[in-house]
């Protein structure tokens, strides 16, 4: 599904989002409605926010309010809270809210083309009056873009941004302002840089993920439009997913720039490497096929026929099986490498989104369509040993193996919901910006 396309930016305008940081302690017993946020400029002048939410509560992350703003400098924001109330044990009791907006200083310079992060954090000891009187009083702090140590990126294409977050914290660090509809992202580790599809640009943005600035421009094709993005595992080669030609793109990394192409099937979809350096497995999905593709020689190996419409695929542990899902098949599909050869076929449902392998264990996570819950099969019998609910359908996976946790990309909720795998519980959800299309961790296998 193709996301909404949003306006451009104006010359003059920059990104701001507004996050509650997490009531903890006694906090936690509290519930906010937010009636209106905006954000006063240093001559005076008041701009409105849009509310993202209007509740929050709890020791969850919140993004609170976002819009995009006449570029300059920033000394406050004016927030309204219509109703507050505290948990008491048998039901919510409401405490005394004044009617008029709250002002937080919060110092902050917009630049065009730019996106800044607001993180709010709330003093419960100056806020509570005497009786049920509350008079919320908040701090607040411009966040940066997140450390490089733990960093995770989420790209949303209908509101041109990426959204920084912190994979140990488990909350949203920063924003990122791209080109038009950012798509797929992939990072290179030892550069401490990040490639995103611009599709709406036809080009690849490079950002420098220290400070998030950008710094470099891949041009493509006119009409390529960029989907999804893959480094080698040396880091000298980009391959770039482009379905508007129909092509696999080969980048040298180095000097950022095309140089070679592929061409496969028709409305190609999604792309995996192998840990070898040595194939490219392109989906097809108008095509149903997969095309193989020889990274040394930057040409086409084999074609293999699937079942309907092939949407995502996933490697075995040991790199000896490709495993494909299907929007128009109920059907995942088997086949061992490096040989292609057909090697069986798992009923798993209509509407399969997304298909990921345990790197460890080999367990075989899928998602489906209207099910908030990944089924996870054992990688030998083939059949289901439990299930996971992330609270929607899960389009993208990625796993945090040193901290034994699941990130599941949820477009619905506009969130990532993070699951602890030793308890099989969801421990903190990540609000994003606009509806999230891709996911990647620095540091981490996929």
């Amino acid at each position: 599904m193709r996301a909404a396309t949003v306006p451009p930016r104006g010359p003059d305008e920059g990104e701001v989002a507004v996050y509650l940081q997490p009531l903890e302690g006694e906090a936690a017993r509290l519930a906010l409605s937010f009636a209106a946020v905006a954000l006063v400029r240093s001559d005076g002048g008041e701009v409105p926010l849009s509310l993202a939410v209007r509740d929050a509560a709890g020791a969850r992350q919140r993004r609170i309010a976002h819009g995009r703003v006449p570029s300059g400098q920033y000394v406050a924001a004016n927030i309204r809270i219509e109703r507050a109330t505290v948990e008491t044990g048998e039901r919510p009791a409401d405490l005394h809210v004044a009617p008029e907006p709250v002002r937080v200083d919060a110092a902050f310079r917009v630049l065009p083309g730019r996106a800044v992060l607001v993180q709010l954090q709330l003093s419960v000891a100056r806020s509570e009056q005497p009786g049920f009187g509350f008079a919320p009083s908040f701090f607040s702090a411009a966040a940066g873009p997140g450390t490089t140590q733990s960093v995770g990126y989420a790209t949303a294409p209908g509101s041109d941004l990426v959204t920084v977050f912190d994979r140990r914290t488990r909350q949203v660090t920063g924003l990122v302002a791209t080109g038009a509809r950012p798509r797929g992202v992939a990072f290179h580790p030892l550069l401490a840089r990040a490639y995103v599809a611009i599709s709406g640009e036809d080009r690849i943005e490079v950002l420098d993920v220290v400070t998030g600035e950008p710094l470099a421009s891949v041009r493509l094709q006119g009409g390529d439009r960029p989907e999804a993005v893959a480094l080698t595992r040396d880091g000298r080669t980009m391959l770039v997913l482009a379905p508007g030609s129909d092509s696999l793109v080969f980048v040298d990394v180095d000097g950022s720039v095309e140089v070679g192409r592929v061409t496969v099937g028709e409305g190609a979809t999604s792309l995996v490497v192998d840990g070898a350096d040595r194939r490219a497995y392109v989906l097809n999905r108008r095509a149903s096929t997969v095309t193989v593709v020889d990274l040394a020689s930057q040409s086409v190996a084999a074609t293999i026929s699937t079942d309907a419409e092939p949407h995502r695929a996933a490697l075995s542990a040991r790199g000896d099986r490709l495993y494909v899902v299907h929007r128009g098949s109920a059907y995942l599909t088997i086949h061992t490498l490096p040989d292609l050869a057909p090697a069986g076929r798992l009923y798993v449902g209509l509407g399969a989104a997304a298909v990921f392998v345990d790197p460890r264990t080999d367990l075989l996570y899928v998602s489906l369509d209207d099910d908030p819950r990944l089924q996870v099969y054992d990688p030998l019998s083939l059949v289901p040993v439990h299930h996971l609910d992330v609270g929607g359908t899960a389009a993208d996976l990625a796993m945090d193996r040193a901290e034994n946790v699941l990130f599941a990309l949820v477009p619905e909720r506009r969130d990532v919901a993070v699951v602890d795998l030793g308890s099989r519980r969801t421990v903190a959800r990540l609000d994003m910006e606009g509806a999230p299309f891709d996911l990647a961790l620095l540091r981490e296998g996929r």
